[in-house]
């Protein structure tokens, strides 16, 4: 799940110049006529990436399809190259006479001398070549029809941060975690058959890592091959170590790009992934190793295309890559290599199992294993020990152990643990389904390619059932408000109108107009009756029979009306 940021305008300026687009790291430059304008010689160099699709014949099938297919790339890479070689010594005069340092806007500019450094091919889908060449020559190759890109080299820097038996060790192999700086537990033999390529400043020569130390490629030929800068030597103690080490019985191959000042060489890092490619095709060749995994205690500030499209081919040859995550706090996503898809990126935790307050995170990151204050071999001191911080020194945990006795023909040992005081903690069932899933990868993957899947699967689960999880919270949640908020609208919310409710209503409506209507009439009637009846007084005052004096009534007159 990791994704690859290549963004332009933020972290390369493309000059549409030419069919094949140019990719620099300067703002500066842009607009520019001198590639020599660059701040720094160090930001000169530039990676140039061939195209390699519509090389292979298309009717010959087997071995020999596989052979001719060989020979037409090496065959046009070599042409191309002769190519480069020919442009570059037709300009060799105007270049010379260049060399002079001139004036750019009122500041001294000296341009860069051209020169390939190397030229690499990384199994079927990469090609390329590094050097250093003049604004002029940049426009001729990129017009060329083989070129598919070219790439300002991205600056490389080593990932450690400051300066008895390594603790890692322990919390790494221990079932429950437990620090216990007397115990390691291992698989004999533990990593026999295996080559770690520690991509580094060089390897000492100590005993610590006794016969099993061979010398490889040398990025600094004016240097002796050894390390002169001290960080090598610590990681590859962590990965291979007799004393500090995980797999004690890897054979370890020094790669050296960084210099006694931890600068890196030109075209460092695409020559060395080249260089290691070829070397371990050989030694399964002799039967000399069955499997090889590469250690990059390195990181940059920024993004590659070229580098990424190299790593993608390492893991199509079968060769694990392992990056440390870098330690600048920041989300290891914007940087290559720990971008990278294609390689298994550690982050650091302390003792503690605390994630470090300075390394790398984010979703780049695979794994995270032991960075804080660990110890390991001193590059120039036999029976010495130096104590260093950082994802430089996470890596190398994870490289080592990777390797089971019978690797890479058989599946390492491994648990899925989970943490009952969190939230989204797995259930049994959830544990159960990941193995199974677990089972199914080591069987689809058996080789070289196992080890890579299994962690890449298994960080591929854990994410879909922690999204899983944390959706189905928000679901819960979700609902929880939408009733609150229902029951709070149909306080203000009276009876849905429809033709039939209408209906209904008029039809009550008239009813009850008819019958208001009835009780106002006999209210009226009523009120109208009461007003012809006389009071008990009116019919008293108007009762004329009572005007004669009762003794009338005893003398026995009759009674008559008044005159």
């Amino acid at each position: 799940m990791k994704s690859i940021l290549w963004i332009v305008l933020s972290l390369f300026f493309q000059l549409g110049f030419g069919k094949a687009p140019i990719y620099f790291r300067t703002p500066e430059l842009v607009g520019k006529h001198k590639i020599g304008a660059l701040k720094s010689s160090d930001n000169s160099n530039f990676i140039v990436v061939l195209k390699t699709d519509n090389k292979s014949p298309d009717k010959i099938k087997g071995k020999t399809r596989i052979d001719q297919e060989k020979t037409n790339r090496s065959n046009y890479i070599n042409k191309h190259m002769a190519w480069v070689d020919d442009l570059l010594l037709k300009n060799k005069k105007s270049i010379t006479r260049s060399l002079n340092e001139t004036k750019e806007n009122g500041i001294t500019v000296k341009p860069t001398k051209e020169k390939v450094y190397s030229s690499v091919e990384i199994g079927k889908k990469f090609a390329g070549y590094v050097g250093a060449f003049q604004n002029e020559t940049l426009n001729k190759i990129a017009e060329n029809d083989d070129v598919l890109y070219i790439e300002e080299e991205l600056t490389l820097s080593l990932n450690d941060q400051y300066n008895i038996q390594n603790y890692g060790l322990a919390k790494i192999s221990s079932p429950d975690g437990s620090i216990d700086s007397n115990t390691y537990y291992f698989t004999e033999p533990n990593g026999k058959n295996v080559s770690i390529y520690i991509i580094d400043s060089g390897v000492s020569s100590i005993k610590e890592f006794g016969n099993r130390l061979r010398k490889g490629y040398n990025g600094w030929p004016e240097e002796e091959n050894t390390d002169n800068y001290y960080h090598g030597t610590h990681v590859a103690g962590i990965a291979a170590g007799k004393m500090y080490g995980v797999a004690k019985e890897a054979e370890i191959v020094s790669v050296k790009i960084f210099d006694k000042n931890g600068k890196p060489s030109p075209g460092g890092l695409i020559t060395c992934l080249g260089w290691v490619v070829e070397d371990h095709k050989n030694s399964k060749a002799q039967g000399l190793s069955k499997a090889a995994v590469v250690n990059l205690s390195l990181g940059s500030m920024g993004e590659s295309r070229a580098y990424n499209d190299a790593l993608a081919e390492m893991y199509n040859q079968g060769i694990h890559v392992v990056v440390s995550s870098g330690n600048g706090a920041d989300d290891a996503c914007k940087y290559t290599p720990a971008s990278n898809k294609n390689v298994i990126t550690v982050g650091a935790i302390d003792k503690n199992d605390a994630i470090a307050s300075w390394t790398n995170y984010g979703k780049c990151v695979d794994i995270f294993a032991p960075g804080d204050e660990i110890v390991s071999a001193k590059f120039d001191d036999e029976d010495g020990n130096l104590v260093l911080s950082g994802s430089s020194m996470s890596a190398p945990h994870v490289t080592g152990i990777k390797h089971t006795k019978n690797y890479p023909d058989e599946a390492p040992n491994y648990s899925i643990e989970t943490d009952t005081d969190i939230d989204t903690n797995l259930t049994q069932d959830e544990i159960e389904e990941m193995n199974t899933k677990m089972e199914e990868i080591i069987q689809d993957n058996m080789g070289m390619a196992m080890i890579f899947s299994m962690a890449s699967s298994l960080k591929e689960s854990l994410d879909e059932l922690l999204i899983k999880k944390l959706e189905e919270a928000e679901t819960v949640e979700k609902e929880r408000i939408d009733k609150e908020i229902e029951l709070e609208q149909k306080k203000f919310v009276g009876t849905k109108v429809t033709r039939q409710v209408f209906m209904e209503w008029k039809k009550r409506f008239e009813l009850e107009q008819a019958t208001e209507n009835k009780l106002s009439e006999l209210d009226i009637k009523k009120l109208e009756s009461k007003k012809q009846r006389l009071t008990g007084r009116q019919l008293f005052e108007l009762d004329v029979s009572l005007a004669s004096s009762d003794s009338k009534f005893i003398e026995g007159d009759s009674l008559t009306e008044n005159q």
